[in-house]
């Protein structure tokens, strides 16, 4: 089988509510608003995301139901998490010979769709890849309706789901633990949106999600192996005054908070990319790693094709690992402010190759090399 690559999109900026299943439904504490899955090696993995608030959660249960002539049968029930408010749904030997009419309801509310058979037998698998959504024309509706139009078999969202400026632009980082409840409140109604643009994809055909550095809410990021990021509270640093860096230019010191590396709060970067990533197969090595951050990397199987999914940001180095300073363009009398790109056309960049630094983690090379060496012996890239 060969696999198709649709084009990338990236969206520069068919919304429909979950089906009521009474007039109720607006009173419901908690509404199903869309589903994403997985299906890889027989195993069925399915989240369903939901209006709760994390700043004042309520005890909802959802159920994932197969319809089986005119009848419904549970299949699996969920409690919908008060972190990410959503219900995680895993059932193993899942007959992925076959599509199945599923539905997931909670309370009043109900999502319907199919979980396809993996389409084996198809000589092209097509896959459509999605970036960079923003919401300057939400709900995208013309453009979705053509993706539906393509049918692809599989969808890839490969990063930056969602952006700061999303939702009013309004954001809130969990730089503490007090931080972590309001700072989740913040990010679900910008996830909201990415749900509700694509959910009448997302319901009827598997998904593969990647957070890049806006989902984590962070401008450019480098994971430094999954430790928090440096900040105003920590440390001792503040803008007026030395860093790492002791007698540093002033505006070097203020690249410090961003160029330095890292996460925010574990316990919200692990919500988010539960969030995102929850419906994916496990990870080869999850961690936690650094300052409690999990990692996300492993093998997708599906239709005939071996994936390896790799976030390629979480044991980055940072531009401080090597940089004290900017590098300016001496030709420019334009100041450069930042340590990640390097002005000067001349400059050496092999000064900056050190021991040490890092792309990807020790455990992903390994991983990958397993994955190659799997591949090559199944033949099944």
């Amino acid at each position: 089988m060969k696999c198709t690559l649709f084009p990338l999109i990236a969206l520069a900026s068919v919304v429909s509510i979950a089906v009521p299943l009474s007039a109720n439904a607006q009173h419901d504490p908690v509404n199903l608003l869309w589903a994403q899955y997985g299906l890889a090696n027989n195993t069925l993995k399915l989240t369903a995301h939901t209006d709760l608030d994390p700043m004042d959660p309520v005890d909802a249960i959802a159920s994932l139901e197969l319809k089986s002539g005119d009848t419904w049968k549970t299949v699996a029930s969920a409690e919908v998490e008060p972190l990410t408010a959503m219900a995680a749904f895993r059932i193993e030997n899942w007959d992925s010979d076959t599509s199945h009419v599923y539905r997931v309801v909670c309370g009043s509310t109900l999502i319907e769709g199919i979980i396809r058979a993996e389409p084996i037998d198809k000589r092209t698998l097509k896959l459509m890849a999605v970036s960079c959504v923003n919401d300057n024309r939400f709900p995208y509706g013309k453009a979705v309706q053509q993706m539906i139009e393509q049918d692809p078999d599989i969808l890839f969202f490969a990063g930056d789901q969602l952006y700061q400026t999303n939702a009013g632009g309004e954001t809130i980082q969990a730089h503490d633990e007090k931080d972590v409840l309001p700072a989740l409140a913040n990010y679900l109604p910008k996830w909201r949106k990415f749900g509700l643009i694509f959910r009448d994809l997302l319901k009827d055909r598997p998904s593969i999600i990647l957070t890049d550095d806006h989902d984590v809410y962070v401008a450019d990021l480098w994971g430094v192996g999954g430790k928090r990021m440096k900040t105003k509270r920590e440390e001792g640093f503040n803008p007026s005054a030395p860093y790492n860096f002791g007698n540093a230019p002033e505006r070097t010191r203020m690249l410090i908070y961003r160029e330095g590396g890292g996460y925010l709060h574990p316990k919200w970067t692990n919500a988010v990319e539960r969030m995102q990533m929850g419906h994916l197969p496990d990870a080869v090595a999850p961690g936690p790693w650094g300052s409690g951050i999990r990692a996300y990397f492993t093998s997708l199987d599906y239709a005939g094709v071996s994936f390896a999914l790799l976030e390629d940001r979480k044991f980055k180095s940072p531009p401080t690992d090597v940089l004290s300073e900017p590098i300016d363009d001496p030709h420019n009398n334009k100041p450069n402010t930042t340590l990640e790109v390097i002005m000067d056309p001349a400059f050496d960049t092999s000064s900056l190759d050190q021991p040490g630094l890092n792309l990807l983690g020790e455990a992903q090379e390994k991983f990958v090399r397993r994955w190659v060496e799997d591949v090559e012996q199944k033949g099944r890239l």
